[in-house]
């Protein structure tokens, strides 16, 4: 009597089908690879790199402003005299407190 998962053509057809669906597979890789415009920045063009999608791209060019006077001397005496007056808020309401007005 015959086992359940043999057919009676045996394994041949399903190794055939297996290699044809390998085969397809393996020729879509390389179509794909040998539609790559390039795979490094070397291979663009010297102001373009190379992208994800495999394509040479421009690059773009990003323009810094660069500052370099700073003048933060308003901003330090505003932030010192807010510290002054907090201070002299809570200390005047501390004396109240403790004097009972």
């Amino acid at each position: 009597m015959r086992a359940l998962h043999q057919s009676k053509h045996g394994v041949g057809p399903l190794i055939v089908v297996l290699l044809a669906i390998i085969i397809v597979f393996v020729v879509i890789w390389l179509s794909g690879i040998v539609q790559r415009e390039c795979s490094k920045d070397s291979e663009c063009q010297q102001d373009n790199y190379c992208g994800a999608d495999f394509q040479c791209h421009e690059q773009k060019m990003v323009t810094r402003t660069i500052v370099y006077n700073y003048n933060l001397f308003g901003a330090s005496v505003v932030i010192g005299l807010a510290i002054i007056l907090t201070a002299i808020i809570l200390k005047s309401r501390r004396i109240k407190h403790i004097l009972g007005l």
